[in-house]
């Protein structure tokens, strides 16, 4: 697993009501085994606090993409391009059964990570609810360092060693000197 920045953006379109958004910028793990995609990242307040401290991890695999948290309220939502599957969705006040029919998935990633987007629509006893566009990218946090510091002609690096808080998951050095 290594560092990444992972970028996510929802929109969702609920009965009766306008288009709202939400999008969340973290740090997370990523790691790409044999064409399955892996990433991960820890909630915060920021996305509610029934989700505070809890993982959330995306498997990506060619045919279907599965999201899954951890931790506090547990729940796993199946994402399989022109089926309908169920799911339990856990909340501090009980459970609910959902079916998400999902309409496509487009992903393009790789050992440097990418992009995912999934449209779907979630429904209760089959009442759609709402209708959900989720696009999240991942890029690799140490590339986005290196590159940004390549796109500038002059810069000057008088530190021998620059410590970056990467991640919550752990620390990494970063030596300059070349």
């Amino acid at each position: 697993m290594k560092n990444v920045l992972i970028s996510i953006k929802n929109f969702q379109t609920a009965q009766y009501s306008d288009e709202e958004s939400f999008e969340l910028v973290t740090d997370g793990e990523y790691t790409i085994v044999n064409g399955i995609a892996e990433f991960s990242y820890l909630e915060s307040a920021l996305t509610g606090s029934d989700y505070a401290g809890m993982k959330t991890s995306f498997v990506v695999e060619p045919a279907h993409v599965v999201l899954t948290r951890a931790g506090g309220l547990i729940g796993e939502m199946i994402f399989t391009e022109g089926r309908k599957h169920h799911f339990v969705y856990e909340t501090n006040y009980g459970s609910l059964t959902m079916g998400i029919d999902t309409q496509s998935i487009t992903q393009a990633l790789n050992e440097d990570g990418g992009d995912l987007e999934i449209h779907y629509a979630i429904d209760v006893d089959n009442i759609v609810m709402s209708r959900n566009s989720l696009k999240i990218n991942v890029k690799d946090t140490f590339a986005n360092i290196n590159m940004n510091l390549a796109a500038k002609e002059n810069y000057d690096i008088r530190y021998s060693d620059v410590k970056i808080a990467a991640s919550p998951f752990s620390e990494q050095n970063i030596d300059f000197r070349n």
